[in-house]
């Protein structure tokens, strides 16, 4: 075999190869857009649920216009308790 033919079969074999490669990527990225779009739309799901059962909550709650929690108070002073309830 000459050198000529060796470079002719190995050129053919690499443009094989090569393409096979540029296959095989382009399959795996139709994968990876696929599981991507399913990923998106199960979040997509998730965040719907939920913003559905935030709002059934707020529907149930009579003060929708508080939030969920409550603020800590800051603890009164003595003096300042003690004529709050004595006013009262």
């Amino acid at each position: 075999m000459s050198s000529d033919d060796l470079n002719k079969s190995l050129s053919e074999s690499s443009r094989a190869l090569a393409k096979a490669f540029i296959v095989w990527g382009l399959e795996s990225l139709e994968r990876v857009q696929q599981f991507s779009h399913q990923a998106q739309e199960y979040m997509q799901e998730l965040v719907t649920e939920a913003k559905q059962e935030q709002q059934a909550a707020s529907k149930t709650n009579n003060k929708s216009d508080e939030p969920h929690y409550k603020q800590a108070e800051a603890p009164a002073e003595a003096g300042s308790r003690e004529s709050v309830t004595s006013d009262q």
